[in-house]
C-alpha cells in the first residue's frame, strides 16, 4: 500500500510527551508536521516568537539548533535536542551540513547556522534571518535577545587582511554553515 505525502509525515511525526530540551510550547511544536514546524522556524526568524518560549535553557548554541531543527527535523532530531547541548553543537554542524564558509560581508540565507570563533574556538551561535542580519541569545552585541535582530555590518564593521573581523578588541571570524549550497 503506498501512502501520500501527508499519510508518510503524519506516520513520520512522534507523540512526544516528555523531553529534557524543550517547554510545553516546543513539545507541542514538536508533534507537528513538517509544514508547520517550518511556519515556527520563520516566525521565530521574523521575531514574532521568542526561542526561549520553546526551548529549556538559554544558551546560544541550543536556540540556533533548535530553529535549525524546525527547518531540518530529518536532520536534527528530538533526539539530537536532548543529547546535544552548548558548543557540542558545532561539532554536529561540521559533520552534518555540508556547506561552510567564512563570512565576507555578503548576505547570509535565511535560516543558516553562524558559528563566532575567536582564537580558534567557537564562542557565540546565531541563526542567519535574511540579508546580514542574525538573531541569537546571550552574545552581547552579537544578538543579547531573540526579539532583537542584530545587522552584522553594523557590528562587525573591519574587516581584516586575514578575513577576521575587529570585534571587543580581538579578532573573530564568522563561519557559516548551510544544508545546501550558499
Amino acid at each position: 500500500m503506498q501512502l501520500n505525502n501527508k499519510e508518510m509525515e503524519k506516520s513520520q511525526v512522534k507523540d512526544v510527551k516528555e523531553n529534557n530540551a524543550l517547554k510545553k510550547a516546543g513539545i507541542k511544536a514538536e508533534n507537528k508536521n513538517s509544514n508547520d514546524k517550518r511556519w515556527l522556524a520563520e516566525e521565530l526568524m521574523n521575531g514574532f516568537e521568542t526561542v526561549s518560549d520553546f526551548i529549556i535553557g538559554g544558551v546560544c548554541y541550543d536556540a540556533a539548533a533548535y530553529v535549525a531543527h524546525l527547518l531540518h527535523p530529518d536532520l536534527i532530531t528530538c533526539s539530537d535536542l536532548e543529547n546535544k547541548h552548548g558548543q557540542h553543537w558545532v561539532t554536529f554542524f561540521d559533520q552534518n551540513f555540508e556547506y561552510r564558509r567564512f563570512w565576507k560581508g555578503e548576505n547570509i540565507n535565511k535560516g543558516n547556522v553562524v558559528i563566532f570563533i575567536r582564537n580558534e574556538e567557537p564562542f557565540h551561535a546565531a541563526i542567519a534571518v535574511g540579508g546580514t542580519c542574525i538573531r541569537a541569545v546571550n552574545g552581547g552585541l552579537l544578538g543579547m535577545a531573540w526579539s532583537y535582530e542584530v545587522n552584522l555590518k553594523t557590528v562587525l564593521k573591519e574587516r581584516l587582511a586575514s578575513g577576521a573581523y575587529k570585534y571587543d578588541n580581538s579578532e573573530i571570524k564568522v563561519l557559516i554553515y548551510a544544508r545546501s549550497v550558499l
